[in-house]
């Protein structure tokens, strides 16, 4: 297994590691300070880069969804783990939201991106090479 990359918010990284270079089965793991990494499910590399990039540049098909009082929009459903990533904004700042499919309605985590966060995903994302 190679860690392809992490993309972090303030206290939380999204972990991405690559299983199997042949089929490009990539796992995605929740690294939050003082917890155990939670795996979150795997899909394809690039089904889950390109599908990041879509939410952070606001690419999503209208209309949203009210999730925790505040307007979603899903970005991602991992196999797995089944876990789904849905996106907001408040303000300038990107919300992403992680749940659980299995257990309900409770977020597993918020992970907030300032502007500049947010542009650091997309360069990262975009330097793997394989969203493309």
């Amino acid at each position: 297994m190679v860690t392809l990359g992490r993309l972090c918010s303030d206290n939380t990284c999204l972990e991405l590691r690559l299983v199997d270079e042949g089929t490009q089965w990539c796992q995605c793991w929740l690294l939050t300070e003082n917890l155990a990494p939670r795996f979150l499910g795997a899909d394809s590399t690039k089904v889950i880069l390109s599908r990041l990039l879509d939410g952070l540049a606001g690419a999503i098909p209208r209309p949203g969804s009210e999730w925790l009082g505040r307007e979603v929009f899903w970005i991602l459903s991992l196999a797995e783990a089944h876990h789904v990533l849905y996106v907001a904004r408040e303000g300038a700042d990107t919300l992403l939201l992680w749940q659980d499919a299995g257990t309900g309605t409770e977020a597993v985590s918020v992970m907030r991106l300032s502007p500049a966060q947010r542009e650091e995903w997309v360069s990262t994302i975009n330097s793997l090479n394989i969203a493309n």
